[in-house]
């Protein structure tokens, strides 16, 4: 699903050259200064991270050339300030905008999990402190019992990823709508996510569709490749067991093997079909050449014949033209002669 007719922007298109690496390092935790937070430089903010990152700078710009023509110094050297979100924050703010909900679930479960985990971390400490005095064994069987329920700190943790799972689709619907590579770019939505949910400012930028970016991201040709920060205290999560862990991490590494595989079939598809059109072009094409050849073979036959025309009319006045001397130069010899004829004679 769509989320952003990409279209209706239009504005000057700021691409890059191909093979350039941009290096973003932390985002700033407001895009605007609190003392440039101008009704001009927020309608500014405002237009800019609804555009693609590739137009953000082109446009950013111009908006601040603008309002220094117009005396604006303060406004313009705030705008000059926004910085251009990566393709996933950028992608992630219009989910904000057009899906606010989502973000907020995401936020709230994850809210929802941190105090969950606090509160088992504290139930864990206090039946381990109970429990040191016993000495049968049957601590260790308790554990093994409460490992095999769904704790509520477990619970939480699973609700916060169905709703991060809902959030990267949205995210990655918008930048397949934009034709952008959006399998590339799950691990860098997801590290964008956990560390909205992290940090407070970071959140706010998010629910405002401002989010620039969060941890250290490496941009090479397109392709992100996100390295994520522990947003949250080893205590704010309960430890999985292993065997879920790695059962975790193969159905993470499967679906993003198949989302990636679904979209080169669907990348496949889109060429195959380009390639028919471009054929039935071509094939187009080449009948109208043939037409062409047709009738400009014809048009050369009629020329030829007229021009065959030509030069036999225009023997046949030469042969005419001298014809007419002829008989003129002999109408002039018999009346020469019949001169004398015509005298009167005298008696």
């Amino acid at each position: 699903m769509a989320l952003l007719d990409l279209r209706r922007a239009s504005v000057p298109d700021d691409r890059g050259g191909a093979g350039t690496t941009a290096v973003d390092g932390p985002a700033p935790h407001h895009p605007i200064d609190p003392a440039d937070d101008s009704e001009e430089v927020d309608r500014a903010a405002e237009q800019l991270y609804a555009l693609p990152p590739e137009r953000f700078v082109t446009v950013r710009n111009g908006i601040a050339d603008r309002l220094r023509a117009a005396g604006c110094e303060a406004e313009a050297d705030a705008v000059r300030r926004l910085k251009r979100p990566t393709r996933a924050a950028w992608a992630l703010n219009q989910v904000a905008r057009a899906r606010p909900e989502v973000i907020e679930a995401l936020l709230d479960a994850s809210a929802a999990a941190r105090t969950a985990g606090n509160q088992g971390d504290r139930h864990h400490g206090d039946g381990q402190r109970a429990g040191s005095g016993d000495h049968d064994g049957g601590g260790d069987h308790d554990g093994e019992v409460d490992a095999g329920r769904a704790t509520p700190s477990r619970q939480a943790q699973r609700a916060r990823r169905r709703q991060m799972g809902v959030a990267i689709d949205e995210a990655r619907s918008v930048l397949e709508a934009a034709r952008m590579p959006s399998a590339v770019h799950s691990v860098a939505l997801a590290a964008l996510l956990d560390a909205a949910a992290a940090d407070p400012s970071l959140a706010d930028q998010l629910r405002r569709g401002r989010l620039t970016g969060g941890p250290r991201a490496v941009a090479v040709d397109g392709h992100l490749a996100a390295r994520s920060t522990q947003v949250h205290p080893a205590s704010h999560v309960e430890p999985r067991p292993a065997s879920e862990s790695r059962e975790e991490l193969r159905r993470e590494e499967r679906a993003r093997l198949t989302a990636e595989l679904e979209e080169q079939h669907r990348h496949l598809h889109e060429l195959r079909h380009r390639g028919e059109q471009a054929a039935a072009a071509c094939d187009r094409a080449e009948l109208a050449v043939e037409a062409i050849r047709v009738e400009l073979a014809r048009e050369e036959e009629r020329a030829r014949k007229a021009a065959a025309e030509f030069h036999r009319v225009e023997r046949e006045m030469r042969t005419t033209v001298r014809r007419v001397r002829q008989l003129q130069e002999r109408v002039n010899g018999l009346e020469e002669a019949q001169a004398p004829l015509r005298r009167p004679r005298r008696g």
